[in-house]
């Protein structure tokens, strides 16, 4: 499965806001471009991305948990341990960029594009095979 699948079927029906974002981390970003995407919609999609993936295992997979839909089964004790740490990683990326006051800090424009387009790009890599292992999320 190409980038732009993996990308397209973990990120369905988003608001506009991210589905600007998904184009771009699918066909890559000029600097106008760049600015005019964190401008306009930026911060907005940056919180629609983390809530996208937080609800993703339970309500893109139909999975119990978090944990039933990143290790494939429901751990009898504990929480999935080491296995989790993928997917926390990108929550936390997520939450970084959620919290980013760009209005405040313009300065932070082209970090904060290049980060965005990586976390849909990388969340995408990890979920999209889940999902149809999960035999969620046909395109």
């Amino acid at each position: 499965m190409r980038t732009k699948e993996k990308i397209r079927r973990t990120f369905r029906e988003v608001p506009d806001a991210l589905a600007e974002w998904l184009e771009i981390a699918i066909g890559g970003i000029g600097e106008q471009t760049m600015y005019k995407a964190v401008e306009k919609s930026g911060s907005e999609a940056a919180r629609q991305v983390l809530r996208h993936l937080t609800d993703l295992p339970i309500k893109g997979a139909n999975c119990a948990t978090t944990e039933q839909f990143v290790i494939g089964y429901l751990p009898r004790v504990g929480d999935g341990g080491d296995a989790m740490a993928p997917w926390e990683k990108l929550l936390a990326e997520a939450f970084e960029l959620a919290m980013i006051d760009l209005q405040e800090k313009p300065e932070l424009t082209p970090a904060f594009a290049e980060r965005m387009s990586k976390l849909i790009r990388d969340a995408s890599e990890f979920a999209a095979v889940r999902l149809v292992a999960w035999g969620a999320s046909e395109i």
